[in-house]
């Protein structure tokens, strides 16, 4: 019992100075009682942010911080760093510049959000109560969002695949609750015109 205590202190402290590392160029630092000490290096680490994502798109104040990945570039590595974009590094880069192996783009806008929040048990569903990243789109945010009504294929979003297999179920006289959007026990052009009316 003793050694596991003690191999829990040593494993606690070691964090601690680690992040004080990290951290320690940084003009302004605080605490947050679940992620730890905070700076941009360290969002770096925890998130995969750069400097300057989290002074733009956060309002961090990154003064004094090492910032290593914001001019480095190097293409293939999977972060979107300096002045890689889709365009000319799609193997590093998404759509909204999110970098290809720890973050995936927002359902909602143009943000990046990190790809382990992804069924982690919290929904990301959509804005404005979800840490400011909606996921919904990715699969309900791995579940833990609630399926959106229409959402047929569920696949995070009511669109025209999913009336196309509404109209094929009507046209195959098979009657699926979750095309009966209406709720009225039978499905046809009524449920079709509720369909276009959540895309709208």
């Amino acid at each position: 019992m003793f050694i596991r205590i003690l191999s829990i202190i040593i494993l606690f402290q070691s964090i601690i100075f680690s992040m004080d590392d990290v951290c320690s160029s940084c003009e302004n630092t605080w605490w947050d009682a679940y992620w730890g000490e905070q700076c941009c290096d360290a969002a770096w680490d925890q998130w995969g942010f750069d400097c300057d994502y989290m002074e733009n798109e956060y309002g961090w104040d990154c003064t004094g911080c090492n910032c290593p990945y914001d001019n480095e570039s190097i293409c293939g590595d999977g972060f979107c760093t300096g002045s890689e974009t889709i365009n000319n590094c799609e193997s590093d880069c998404t759509f909204n510049g999110c970098n290809i192996v720890d973050q995936v783009d927002d359902c909602y806008d143009d943000d990046c959000c990190p790809m382990s929040w992804i069924g982690d048990g919290y929904g990301d569903c959509q804005e404005p109560d979800n840490f400011g990243c909606d996921l919904s789109c990715y699969l309900n945010d791995g579940g833990d969002c609630p399926a959106q009504t229409g959402d047929i294929n569920d696949d995070g979003s009511v669109d025209i695949i999913d009336i196309i297999i509404a109209v094929e179920f009507i046209l195959n006289y098979e009657y699926e609750i979750l095309v009966d959007l209406n709720d009225d026990s039978i499905i046809n052009i009524s449920d079709i015109i509720l369909f276009i009316n959540i895309i709208l």
